[in-house]
């Protein structure tokens, strides 16, 4: 990748959106990724060698395209601004339809996970999607072969120590996930949403119920069971 300096100017519009205190900006082609200014050099180095290893990925739409600089300090990077590509919206869709997306999502998840890439940071504002296609972004985020997560991941931070750092991650979160955008439940809620069993109708079977009795628990040996059966909510 190549270093570009800093646009100042682009700072003085507005953000296209916001990601735990990093702000995304629109120019063309490209989206502009500024990091939080409190990060330490710890934290930009291991988003510098995550970006390095997306780079050689063969998935065309995470590539980073430079890494930005401002007075020889790295400040963030730039992508490929996908303009007719939005983000998903709980208010737009039927649930038959919204059933549709979240299997792409999982596909898209599951590309990720074949590339030892745990995203861990699934919500509406990373997921976009135009004309029945899917994509994820600021990866950079994400726990790239072991280069782990940014430590202000919040739902990592809650969940991280009760599952083993695999593809499980996602999965629970994903189920969350699938709350959130066919329920339209604000995120914070969808895990008191499952205990109290109150669950969407595609999931609300007896197995399912008894799955969710398992998921609530947040044991591991209880996970394996969960996962191996989460996968039919959205395929």
């Amino acid at each position: 990748m190549n270093n570009i300096e800093l646009n100042k100017n682009l700072l003085k519009t507005k953000p296209l959106y916001t990601s735990q205190g990093n702000k995304v900006y629109q120019d063309g082609d490209l989206l502009y990724k500024i990091f939080d200014s409190s990060y330490d050099e710890l934290t930009i180095q291991n988003k510098l060698e995550k970006l390095e290893i997306v780079e050689r990925l063969n998935i065309e739409a995470l590539k980073p395209r430079s890494i930005i600089t401002s007075d020889g300090n790295v400040v963030g990077y730039t992508m490929n601004n996908y303009k007719e590509y939005k983000p998903l919206n709980c208010l737009e869709k039927s649930k038959k339809n919204k059933i549709k997306v979240l299997k792409r999502v999982k596909a898209a998840l599951d590309q990720l996970h074949d590339n030892d890439i745990i995203y861990g940071d699934i919500d509406l504002n990373n997921i976009i999607e135009h004309d029945n296609n899917i994509l994820i972004r600021d990866i950079d985020n994400a726990n790239v072969k072991n280069h782990p997560f940014d430590d202000g991941s919040r739902d990592l931070i809650r969940y991280i120590s009760k599952f083993g750092l695999d593809e499980n991650l996602d999965n629970y979160l994903l189920n969350l996930f699938t709350i959130n955008y066919i329920e339209r439940i604000t995120p914070s809620y969808c895990l008191e949403f499952i205990k109290n069993n109150n669950l969407p109708f595609i999931l609300n079977t007896k197995e399912n119920k008894e799955i969710v009795d398992n998921m609530v628990k947040l044991k591991k040996k209880d996970m394996d069971v969960f996962v191996k059966n989460a996968k039919r909510y959205h395929l």
